[in-house]
Formats: structure tokens, C-alpha cells, sequence
């Protein structure tokens, strides 16, 4: 009787990303011991490390830019356009303008499909806009999402050919959950000092502003955020062949330790794409320590019929304050043992 042990751990750990590379080595009961008898609750040593698993591997940041600290970032693309007031209003105090502007928000898959609730930490729309009058002017309006609004208020320095300023918030956290394809900025208004020139016309007594905006997202959680989706794998395309694997074991359990500088709270579920064969963690993987964790697997023993597979993964902020991803954030993972939970006997000749 043969088996593959490491392999047949193979789909779970796939299915969390956790692997990228084949293992060949074959494990046959006559050759570990000839007195060995396989049984519900005996263990089998296994003794092997995999390479890291960065957050790239894990939640897809491939391509992704980062900020100054070092922090994920993801800025979406600029929207905007003139916006034409009265000069004469303008002259007078305050002038509204009914322009609306849809700033596209983007984000990673994982994010677009959490069923759970987080809240984003210091997430910002940035603003390129002129002012070609002779004195400040107060630019206000509303970003709006998910039934949600938050109000934002910009002072515009007179004569600015561009000026550039980011507004952010707990305002425009809230409304950014869940993420949306675009954030509406309407209820748009400017109030000036008394006005001591015209500025650029498009008529006898206009004035144009042009205003640029775009999203910045940095990969940054509240405490108490809850990150929960699922995504289907397919092993194939990830580099796991599973055609040459043969299972004799229906039910097993791998004990792993698994050092996470991750600071979310991990953990997962997975299943085949036929239903034969499931996977899952007893338990998390801690944030930013070591743990070890029991990974429990079914199967018809099929599993060279394993194509893909549909990931369950919930992440969470368990910390007191913001948590941040990084591409420093990295799984490493020791295969300890594998414990027999349905009766297997091996006796020898």
C-alpha cells in the first residue's frame, strides 16, 4: 500500500496558496517500518518545510504599487472635467454647480467579494483642481457611496494653475464598504472672497474650474475588520499536478507550524470541484507569530481527478489598532506528521 503523504496534503495547501511547488517524494508503509500498523490516532512523521508564501501568493497583490511605508496601494483612474460657475454669483459669495463625477475605485478581487464587514484605514480621494480667480475660494461637496455620504471642504488658493490636496477620513471609510466601482462627487459649491479679477471666461461673466479626482486605497484595516470570500484555484494553472496521486487514507489530519509576520488572523476551507474531497484548518493561523495548526482532509482518495477547487478564506484584525499588508508579509510552513483518523490497517508479510 502507498501513498503520497505530502501530496495528498496538497490541495489544502494550494487552496490557501500556500505552495507552489511539486512534491515527488514517495512514502510506502513496508519501507518506514515493517511493524507498522496504521490506525485511527497513529501518527506518521513527515518532517518537511515549503518555501515562504508571500501576500502576493495569498491575496493576489501581483502588479500592486506601494506607499512610502511600504504599505499597499492600489489608486484608481482620474475622472473629472470643467466645472463652469457664474462669475457674477461667484463675486457675490457663494455659486452650486449641479456637475457630477463618478471617481473610479480600485481594488483587489478579495476585497470586492467580502460577505463579512471591514472598515479601510485612511483611505483618500486626491484633488487636482485651479482656481483662476484673484482670491481663495472654498471648494465643498459630497462623495457619495453605498447610500452613504461624506462631506469634504478644500480652501483654493487664488490664482492656483493646480492645486493638488487629498481628503480622507472616517466619513470616507464608511462609505467604502462594500467597495464600490465608483464614488459619486455631486452638491458641488464654491464661495469666495470678494472676487478681484474674472479669471478665464466661456462667456461673459463665467469662470471655469477644472477638477480632476481619483481614488488612493492603501491595504490598511480598522480593528475588528473581517475579510471573508471565496475563490476557486485551479491547480493545474498553479503548477500542481495531480494526475500520479493515489490516496488509501479516506480521513487524515496534518500538523503543521506555520510562522506568520501576516497581521491578520487566518484561516480556511476548501472543496473539490466534484465535492469528493474537502479540506479545512481546526484552527487560525495566529497574526505575526508561530502556530501550529491541524489540517483536516477527506477524500475518496480521487485526487488525481482534482482540477480545481473552491476556496473558502476568512481574515481578521483581532489587534487593538490599523493592521497593514505589506509585501514583506510571509507564510512559512513545517509539515510535522500525519495522523490517521479512519481505520487503515497495513499488516506485512
Amino acid at each position: 500500500m502507498k501513498t503520497n503523504i505530502l501530496s495528498a496534503s496538497l490541495p489544502l495547501l494550494a487552496a490557501a496558496a500556500f505552495m507552489s511547488s511539486c512534491i515527488n517524494e514517495v512514502y510506502d508503509f513496508r519501507k518506514l517500518n515493517l511493524e507498522m500498523t496504521v490506525a485511527p490516532g497513529v501518527s506518521i512523521p513527515v518532517g518537511k518545510s515549503l518555501g515562504e508564501v508571500s501576500s502576493d501568493d495569498l491575496l493576489g497583490f501581483s502588479g500592486t504599487d506601494t506607499d512610502e511605508e511600504g504599505t499597499y496601494i492600489q489608486t484608481g483612474e482620474t475622472a473629472g472635467g470643467e466645472v463652469t460657475v457664474s462669475a457674477d454669483e461667484l463675486a457675490y459669495g457663494t455659486v452650486y454647480s449641479d456637475r457630477k463625477i463618478y471617481v473610479p475605485v480600485s481594488a483587489p478581487d478579495f476585497l470586492r467579494q467580502s460577505k463579512t464587514g471591514f472598515r479601510l484605514h485612511e483611505p483618500e480621494i486626491e484633488f487636482q483642481v485651479n482656481n483662476p480667480v484673484g482670491s481663495t475660494v472654498t471648494l465643498r461637496g459630497n462623495a457619495k457611496a453605498n447610500g452613504l455620504a461624506a462631506a469634504f471642504e478644500i480652501e483654493l488658493p487664488a490664482d492656483a494653475e493646480c492645486f493638488t490636496v487629498k481628503v480622507g477620513g472616517k466619513a470616507l471609510s464608511d462609505i467604502l464598504y462594500p467597495i464600490p466601482d465608483a464614488i459619486l462627487i455631486e452638491d458641488l459649491s464654491f464661495t469666495a472672497r470678494p472676487v478681484t479679477k474674472g479669471g478665464e471666461m466661456t462667456g461673459t461673466g463665467s469662470v471655469i474650474y477644472n477638477l480632476i479626482a481619483r481614488s488612493s486605497i492603501k491595504m490598511a484595516f480598522e480593528a475588528g475588520s473581517e475579510i471573508s470570500f471565496d475563490t476557486t484555484l485551479d491547480l493545474e494553472e498553479m503548477g500542481a499536478d495531480m494526475s500520479a496521486i493515489s490516496v488509501s487514507l479516506n480521513e487524515f489530519d496534518l500538523i503543521t507550524s506555520v510562522r506568520s509576520t501576516f497581521p491578520l488572523d487566518l484561516s480556511a476551507s476548501a472543496v473539490s470541484e466534484n465535492g469528493t474531497t474537502s479540506l479545512s484548518f481546526s484552527n487560525e493561523i495566529l497574526a505575526c507569530s508561530t502556530t501550529e495548526v491541524k489540517l483536516h482532509a477527506k477524500t475518496d482518495g480521487a485526487l488525481g481527478d482534482i482540477r480545481k477547487i473552491t476556496v473558502s478564506v476568512t481574515a481578521r484584525n483581532t489587534s487593538d489598532g490599523p493592521v497593514a499588508l505589506s509585501p514583506s508579509n510571509t507564510l512559512e510552513i513545517d509539515v510535522n506528521r500525519l495522523t490517521a483518523v479512519s481505520g487503515i490497517k497495513y499488516q506485512p508479510r
